[in-house]
């Protein structure tokens, strides 16, 4: 699921060429998937499909693109404008973050929010 191209896509069970795209595009946007359920989260994937797919499909957490906690802008499907602002604010107010759970203590992180995010966080 993370190396595959749009025509690799195409082969999974009720994926055509426009649910290829979507997948592959969102898929860029998250910076892999770290799980096969996040492909629920694709607009045109509903839990009929999903199931179709995960049977079929491989999926290899190895190469997750992350996102350094400590650059000057943050962009993720997970991270709405006001929680990456949120974020930056706090950073700017009590120094740059030492590890991943310090997120929690933005006010607009929630448990759930963080651990959707914490596969894709990185301190540099």
């Amino acid at each position: 699921m993370n190396t595959a191209d749009t025509t690799l896509l195409c082969e999974l069970p009720m994926v055509g060429p426009g649910r290829a795209r979507m997948i592959y595009k969102y898929r860029e946007a998250l910076g892999g998937f770290h799980r096969k359920e996040q492909l629920l989260e694709v607009f045109t994937i509903d839990s009929a499909t999903y199931e179709a797919i995960n049977k079929s499909a491989v999926l290899s957490v190895t190469s997750l693109r992350k996102l350094n906690l400590n650059q000057d802008t943050l962009r993720h499907p997970y991270l709405t404008k006001s929680v990456a602002n949120a974020i930056v604010s706090y950073r700017r107010q009590h120094g740059n973050f030492s590890k991943p759970e310090d997120l929690r203590k933005v006010l607009l992180i929630d448990n759930q929010l963080f651990n959707k995010l914490v596969p894709y966080l990185t301190i540099e």
